[in-house]
């Protein structure tokens, strides 16, 4: 080996899978612009502050962009190269891949991020199962913080309640389901705009009421359903960083 040889630099594996995951988010925003901040954008702003400003919101998209795709491999059990060449070879995981980056820029949520690469990751793992991640990655795409909040208030058991009797004697407030009081006791924050985080849930299909099991009345009872159950779990589940696969299993 010469000597020239011998002097050259090594790249870090650390440095090799940034550039790898920036090459491939930099050629999703070619096709999705929206991912950066427009260079023309930043330029119309005389104020150096606020072109300081946009650049690092532009930054910051791309880091939420590169961490989805590294939960992804992680997820798939495969290095981020090789994640890549998959999915590159398939237009329904290209298309799954710009909808997670895409909405892992617009979060600053990191659960909701990781959640995105891992439903990814697992498109990536079955190939049959591609459709039903997509309609989790539009699902969880979907809420943000308060969201999430409350999905896990409904998913983690049932609120203590004073059963009370009917006219007939019948127990009347022990079936299943959290009631808009019982939310309001656990997120008080929630009073004002509950309704709004309700609708956007059962819009995507996550809880449902079943207040039609209370043959006595006694209003709304909210619960996860199976798909909101999943979609938890994805949420809930946030690796710690050391987790963070630099190059794993070819």
């Amino acid at each position: 080996m010469s000597n020239h040889e011998e002097e050259k630099p090594k790249v870090s594996r650390d440095a090799a899978v940034a550039a790898t995951t920036s090459a491939l988010v930099g050629a999703i925003a070619a096709s999705y612009p929206m991912l950066a901040i427009p260079a023309a954008v930043v330029k119309d702003f005389a104020d150096p502050m606020v072109e300081q400003l946009l650049s690092k919101i532009g930054s910051l998209r791309q880091q939420r962009a590169q961490t989805a795709i590294r939960a992804a491999a992680l997820e798939a059990g495969v290095s981020v190269s090789r994640l890549t060449s998959t999915i590159e070879e398939s237009p329904e995981l290209l298309t799954l891949m710009a909808q997670v980056v895409q909405s892992a820029a617009d979060t600053p949520l990191d659960e909701k991020i990781i959640a995105l690469g891992r439903s990814l990751g697992r498109g990536v793992n079955d190939r049959a199962v591609i459709d039903a991640e997509f309609v989790k990655i539009r699902g969880i795409s979907a809420i943000e913080t308060f969201e999430v909040k409350l999905l896990e208030i409904i998913g983690t058991g049932e609120p203590n309640r004073v059963t009370a009797e009917t006219s007939d004697g019948e127990p009347r407030d022990n079936l299943p389901g959290w009631k808009r009081d019982d939310i309001i006791t656990q997120h008080p924050g929630f009073t004002a705009v509950l309704d709004a985080l309700i609708s956007r849930l059962t819009a995507e299909g996550m809880v449902h009421d079943r207040s039609y099991q209370t043959f006595g009345g006694g209003g709304e009872r909210w619960a996860l359903t199976p798909f909101g159950d999943e979609c938890l779990s994805l949420l809930i589940a946030v690796p710690a960083p050391s987790q963070t696969p630099s190059g794993g299993s070819e």
